[in-house]
């Protein structure tokens, strides 16, 4: 979640602030509701005095200080990837892992928690989080991804694991 270094010590200062997703959340949906203004605050032609006035009026009180900060360092376009950021901070804080489980025909709930006992032990995790989706073309089974680990138990999967291993030969 870095563009050009940026995220990380907005991620801690955030962290340390106690500064909620929550709140970037909602700061997030007052600039959706307002394109215009999410314009103008990540403008870089329009001066800073200019957009900390904007700021002034049209932001609740417990967000000013985040946002004066933004706009004084001119990373308003960074709120983004600064909630994503905050989230994974909690979640590695918290030794939360969210798993991307993509199948065919979704799992039972046996089968479901037999994955989340050994994605515990696997990543030291506290708690599991699933995020689920069917995708037909595994054509059966189901594929795990975690921070960058991937485990394929689709059919597709193994058939394109086989045809790999024909091609070696």
């Amino acid at each position: 979640m870095r563009r050009n270094g940026k995220i990380s010590p907005y991620v801690k200062a955030l962290w340390e602030l106690g500064i909620e997703e929550t709140d970037l959340e909602d700061i997030r949906e007052i600039l959706r509701e307002n394109p215009k203004l999410k314009k103008v605050l990540e403008d870089p032609r329009v001066s800073r005095q200019d957009k900390s006035r904007v700021v002034d009026r049209v932001f609740p009180e417990a967000y000013k200080g985040l946002l004066q900060t933004l706009v004084k360092y001119e990373t308003v376009a960074l709120l983004d990837d600064m909630k994503t950021g905050l989230q994974a901070e909690k979640d590695k804080r918290e030794r939360r892992v969210t798993v991307r489980l993509s199948y065919v025909t979704p799992p039972s709930v046996q089968e479901k928690d037999q994955m989340e006992i050994l994605l515990k032990q696997k990543f030291a995790a506290s708690e599991v989080r699933w995020l689920e989706e069917e995708k037909p073309e595994l054509l059966g089974g189901f594929l795990l991804q975690v921070n960058g680990w991937e485990y394929d138990y689709s059919t597709r999967g193994r058939w394109l694991e086989l045809k790999r291993g024909l091609i070696r030969r």
